[in-house]
Order: structure tokens, then C-alpha cells, then sequence
């Protein structure tokens, strides 16, 4: 037998959704064009692979590029074939000129 839920306990769906981290990519917000592409049209894009002296490439860019490339194809299929990604990969690695900690890198939560 499932125990009962506590009391209060909410009956909508959205009362278990993850909060949005970025406020520009998560889902149920009208899209600012004033800040983004229209989806319409060719998509000129350039794939530059990098890497750091602390944390050098182990495999050819188009390795991986190969992982990041069938996202021109889900774009396609999003936009119901009205965008295309088109992608210029470039096809060597480019060394940055410090280690990988002097960039500040960080995700959004």
C-alpha cells in the first residue's frame, strides 16, 4: 500500500518541477528575439575546438564534432525544416595560451 501524501501537499505536476537555472533557456518562457536568432533560415555557425596546456586534446576534433553535429538535425526537425545549422568546423585543435583554471569557467545550476 502507498502511503498517503503529506498534508498541503500540492496536486499539480508543476509542484515537482526543477526550478530553472538560467532564465533564458528554460522551458515556458516566450522566446526575447531581441536576444535570440528567429529559428528561420540557414544558421552560419564555426565549431573552433580548443584545448590548454593543463588539459590536452586525447582525440581529433572531429571526434568530436561528431557529437555535436546532429544537432543541426534536431534543429531541423524542431523548426519543422525551417532552420538549418550550418557548421564550419574547423580541423585542428587551437592551443589556449594558460591552463584551463585561468578562464573562470563555470555552469549554470
Amino acid at each position: 500500500m502507498r502511503p498517503a501524501p503529506p498534508a498541503g501537499a500540492a496536486d499539480s505536476p508543476s509542484a515537482c518541477a526543477l526550478r530553472g537555472g538560467t532564465g533564458w533557456t528554460d522551458e515556458g518562457h516566450d522566446t526575447d528575439y531581441s536576444v535570440f536568432r528567429r529559428p528561420v533560415g540557414t544558421v552560419k555557425v564555426a565549431m573552433v575546438f580548443v584545448d590548454f596546456p593543463d588539459a590536452p586534446a586525447t582525440e581529433a576534433p572531429s571526434e568530436d564534432s561528431a557529437q555535436i553535429a546532429p544537432g543541426a538535425d534536431w534543429l531541423w526537425y524542431a523548426s519543422y525544416g525551417r532552420t538549418w545549422l550550418s557548421i564550419d568546423q574547423h580541423q585542428r585543435w587551437v592551443r589556449m595560451p594558460r591552463p584551463s583554471t585561468d578562464y573562470g569557467f563555470a555552469r549554470a545550476v
